[in-house]
């Protein structure tokens, strides 16, 4: 009797922290589909994809998966406060900030945090004046040459695939 009690409690552990998201997956999921409320939190565009994460040269045959969300403050109010709590959650998510520029109201923020087992998640914020915003996420096994590349590509500079 004890074994099998100490193997359900074991179970409903493993499948409660499996079903936790991440704060990147609420707001993602979010803003992709319905709020229950009845306010439409389409994105203006979205994709997500998944693959295989293959060893080949460049960083960006190690992704795993991808996910973008283009939004638009004026079809969705309640965007910015949302927008504003996910850059608070990432920092108390230990987000680590690799790259961040601002002209005026307009920025962009690339962020790195290590999820276990080898994987990183790559985010970059984008967010303008005019209330746009842009969200993608990078999951793969990034190496520290990859997050450099990463870079490298956000300034716009091009570096050779070694």
């Amino acid at each position: 009797m004890k074994k099998i009690l100490t193997f359900l409690l074991l179970s409903v552990v493993m499948v409660s922290a499996y079903s936790q998201q991440t704060n990147i997956d609420k707001f993602y999921n979010r803003f992709r589909s319905y709020d229950k409320g009845g306010e439409e939190m389409k994105s203006a565009f979205s994709i997500n994809g998944s693959f295989s994460g293959g060893d080949g040269k460049g960083w960006f045959n190690k992704i795993t998966q991808f996910r973008l969300l283009v939004l638009d403050s004026k079809k969705t109010p309640s965007l910015m406060p949302e927008w504003d709590g996910l850059i608070r959650a990432l920092g108390k998510d230990e987000y680590e900030e690799l790259v961040s520029f601002r002209q005026g109201k307009d920025y962009a923020r690339l962020l790195l945090k290590e999820v276990g087992e080898g994987l990183k998640d790559v985010v970059l914020l984008c967010a303008g004046k005019d209330g746009g915003c842009l969200f993608v996420n990078l999951r793969g096994r990034f190496t520290i040459h990859d997050i450099d590349q990463i870079q490298h590509a956000f300034h716009g500079q091009d570096v050779a695939v070694k």
